[in-house]
């Protein structure tokens, strides 16, 4: 049990170069240099957004180039509330998620970033994050890990 069951990397669908992450660093980075210019960008980010948005651009070679070698797990890369929908005649297994094109193995807590981050209220966000995480620490436990500490998972959700 735990990282080292070694089926994720024999799943010829997933990508094991990095190559979907870097796509995706690449593209948020063309975003911003289109988005960036003009007026109606600036206007809708929360205050402090754009200077917030501008550092994480300046870094982005930070981000492309410190991908973990380990603790991999197979990501969604895009999970946000726009892509899961609920099967509510099946309340057993109810959840249910789309779009899976940008598959790729890194940190699952990756995941969890990406949907706390662009689906929840940062209000809302900030009171039950810590919450989240731990109990996503208690699920890997219950999986065999036990080898990844809250600062550790701390530190690849707020990479992610």
């Amino acid at each position: 049990m735990g990282w080292e069951r070694g089926h994720v990397s024999r799943i010829t669908v997933v990508c094991r170069d990095d190559s979907a992450r870097s796509f995706d660093i690449e593209s948020n980075k063309k975003y911003w240099e289109a988005s960036s210019q003009t007026e109606e960008f600036k206007r809708v980010l929360p205050d402090g957004g754009y200077e917030a948005s501008k550092m994480l651009y300046e870094q982005y070679g930070l981000f492309k180039n410190n991908s973990p070698q380990d603790k991999l797990t197979i990501t969604h890369s895009d999970f946000k509330a726009d892509n899961i929908y609920f099967d509510f005649s099946n309340l057993e297994d109810s959840v249910i998620v789309f779009d899976w094109s940008s598959i790729c193995t890194y940190r699952g807590v990756a995941d969890i970033s990406r949907l706390l981050g662009t689906s929840v209220n940062p209000d809302v966000r900030r009171d039950i994050e810590v919450k989240i995480l731990n109990d996503y620490l208690d699920r890997l436990k219950e999986n065999g890990v036990s080898d990844y500490t809250f600062d550790e998972c701390w530190e690849d959700y707020l990479k992610g």
